[in-house]
């Protein structure tokens, strides 16, 4: 007996030693990663950050030791006889590994710092304790789901650790969390692997293949455990329902427990609610999170009076004495892909313009910048905007009303069904997949009678991965000389979509310097995607001017580009310092924008404007009569240009941050019919809209 204490006692001493040994290896390799394979480097950033340093093998330590110790328990205990010795057992690791797994999830959530993340869980204990018992519940349903606690174990940390990186992934590359609206578009996590590729080393694949061979050794070493099929039932319905209260707190038991807890749904900021709540705890927040919040006074006869009180206060202050032309023009939206202007970068040189031909038609017609309610990526949400009138900001943040409105809407009001009204064809051309964020199923519901996707498109070019934009301009002029009537073609290209990784063009014309290596590299790629742009861009109108049809094109920017992990490459060049100002939010929404066409139209500086306000805008430059819901926009248009939630660009192209009381009553009433006409019962239309088909 007391030899095999010693022979146990001498088995966890060597444990702990190997664990100690391997967490500082682990921990050096990560300090090496980070210093691009200097070891030079990693010693200064060791030296410059010894306690967190420290923290960090300490944990890992812990953390490699606990799971070390319990597997040795596990294989100490496979020869006994004892069911409850081993389902003890069994319990305990799957425990341990879902302790694990949370901290991982509290690791991310704080840039992978050990000491940071226990600061965090030092300062919110309650959201660390229901954060491991959801994770814990995850883990033992599947457990029971596949009556094996390692195949369960396996499967539950494979899923739970790629949500950890995809999260990781979005942070660092787009400063947004993972929102459940994201699962919605899973194909586009296509995207994110090239990025994922290029920071794979060869010590990681080390570390994945030998990961991989432990798991199959551990399998051979592991006692089996096969649970009563009663066992299983008693453990899937108990952790299920702890799943499913999680999932529906606001009308589960889970609403109290979250009270006492004090955890709490942060909805004016999606970031601060993943941040106080933690990756896991904002992620289930945020599930059932209403997409847009009924306005107190919402009632029939509080939109009808607002409606009615509108239509008739424009229509006496606004004299319509302007005609349609006796020829209507065809009408091209043009929203290109991460268009914007890299010659904006401060302390960047580029070797020649990549925009001469945009910049010129720019200085000759109606132009400015798009206040973009997006940074990085959220294209649908821009054009939602552009082509409803209705502004992102009085929805909740995370929300993506393609995926979460529509198909509880038989139809929406908007550009395309004003001008179906009017006597033109409305078709929507995306040059990639129909389902990217719904648009099969989002354009028959605004009207749109025919959707030309890739697929579709006789003309396919690639440019890089992509069709290109060059492509795009010869499919709308063919497009354009199909129609009889005149049309209006929604168009959102997909050629400068991230990453922007050297290498995707075979050449590229530009140089660019001012920055690192990498940065330069990163944004020769962008500026080369731009450059083609801007001669697919002179290709379309040049071709425009051969034809007989007048034809009018609104040109956009959907967002401003994210050049990969943190930026660097507007950070570093000094354009964006912190992005916590006003004024550098407002450059960080900003992208061309300009209307120009095949027959003269005179320059206006639009300053920067919100999508809201293209449609209005360009029935005032067509001299066309305005809607009322349109007019009630040029009024507000009037008191601000741009609306992006807090942040407002006045007439004067001024940034504002606060609202004169009847500034805020304006947007009350926007916010209301607004409401009305996107989740309500669409009151307010007939009155807004006279004439429109809400069936068309």
């Amino acid at each position: 007996m007391k030899s095999l204490v010693n022979k146990t006692y001498k088995i966890y001493i060597i444990t702990f030693i190997g664990s100690l040994l391997l967490a500082f290896l682990l921990v050096n390799m990560y300090k090496f990663l980070q210093a691009s394979y200097s070891i030079e480097q990693m010693l200064v950033l060791i030296h410059s950050f010894p306690r967190a340093y420290l923290i960090n093998a300490a944990t890992l330590t812990a953390l490699i030791y606990f799971i070390c110790t319990t597997i040795i328990m596990l294989i100490q205990v496979r020869r006994t006889t004892k069911d409850w010795t081993v389902s003890l057992s069994v319990y305990m690791l799957l425990i341990l590994v879902s302790l694990a797994v949370s901290i991982l999830f509290f690791m991310v959530q704080n840039t992978m710092d050990a000491h940071k993340a226990l600061l965090w869980m030092k300062q919110y204990p309650n959201h660390v304790m229901m954060t491991a018992i959801l994770i814990t519940s995850i883990m033992l349903f599947i457990f029971a789901l596949f009556g094996s606690y390692y195949l369960g174990a396996i499967v539950a940390m494979a899923g739970l650790c790629l949500l950890a990186l995809i999260n990781y992934l979005k942070l660092k590359i787009l400063g947004q969390p993972l929102y459940p609206t994201d699962f919605g578009q899973l194909k586009q996590v296509r995207d994110l692997i090239p990025m994922i590729i290029q920071k794979v080393s060869i010590l990681s694949l080390v570390a994945l293949v030998l990961g991989l061979v432990t798991l199959v050794i551990l399998k051979t070493k592991l006692p089996k455990y096969k649970p009563h099929w009663l066992h299983r039932i008693l453990v899937a319905g108990t952790s299920g329902f702890i799943i499913w209260s999680y999932a529906n707190y606001e009308s589960s038991i889970m609403s109290a427990i979250f009270k006492v807890t004090k955890i709490e749904l942060i909805k004016w900021d999606p970031v601060l609610n993943y941040d106080l709540n933690g990756a896991v705890l904002g992620f289930v927040l945020s599930i059932n999170q209403n997409v847009f919040e009924k306005p107190k006074d919402y009632s029939k006869e509080n939109v009808l009076q607002v409606a009615q009180a509108v239509a008739h206060d424009l229509q006496e202050q606004t004299v319509l004495t302007e005609t349609a032309a006796a020829v209507k023009p065809n009408i091209i939206y043009l929203m290109n892909e991460a268009f914007w202007d890299p010659t904006r970068l401060p302390n960047v040189q580029f070797e020649k313009d990549p925009i001469p031909y945009i910049r010129e038609v720019m200085q000759q017609n109606p132009s400015g910048y798009t206040l973009s309610p997006m940074f990085g990526g959220g294209t649908a949400n821009v054009e939602f905007e552009a082509l409803t009138g209705f502004s992102l900001s009085f929805l909740e943040q995370g929300s993506v009303p393609y995926m979460q409105v529509f198909d509880k809407k038989k139809s929406v009001p908007n550009i395309a069904s004003i001008l179906r009204q009017r006597g033109y064809d409305a078709v929507a051309f995306h040059s990639f997949e129909k389902y990217f964020f719904k648009r099969d199923v989002v354009y028959p519901k605004l009207g749109f009678q025919s959707f030309t996707s890739m697929k579709e498109m006789k003309h396919k070019e690639m440019a890089a991965e992509h069709v290109s934009n060059m492509s795009v301009s010869k499919e709308l002029i063919d497009m354009l000389k199909s129609h009889t009537n005149p049309v209006f073609i929604h168009t959102v290209t997909m050629q400068n979509h991230f990453p922007y990784l050297p290498g995707r063009f075979k050449t590229t014309e530009i140089n660019v310097e001012g920055l690192d290596e990498k940065s330069n590299r990163v944004l020769e790629t962008y500026t080369e995607g731009v450059r083609q742009s801007n001669e697919a861009f002179q290709y379309l109108m040049e071709q425009l001017d051969t034809l007989d049809e007048p034809t009018i094109v609104v040109f956009w920017g959907d967002h401003l580009p994210t050049f990969g992990e943190n930026n660097n490459a507007i950070y570093n060049s000094g354009f964006i310092k912190t992005g916590g100002t006003s004024e550098e939010s407002r450059r960080m929404h900003e992208t061309p924008f300009f209307i120009t066409a095949n027959f003269p139209i005179p320059p206006v500086n639009l300053g920067t404007t919100s999508p809201i306000y293209f449609g209005p805008i360009l029935f005032q430059v067509l001299q066309e009569p305005l809607p009322p819901y349109y007019q009630f926009l040029m009024s507000l248009y009037e008191r601000y240009h741009g609306i992006i939630r807090e942040l407002k660009v006045n007439p004067e192209n001024g940034t504002v941050t606060t609202l004169t009381k009847d500034d805020q009553k304006l947007l009350d009433k926007y916010r209301l019919l607004q409401y009305d006409l996107l989740i309500g019962e669409q009151y307010s239309r007939p009155v807004l809209f006279p004439g429109e088909n809400s069936n068309s």
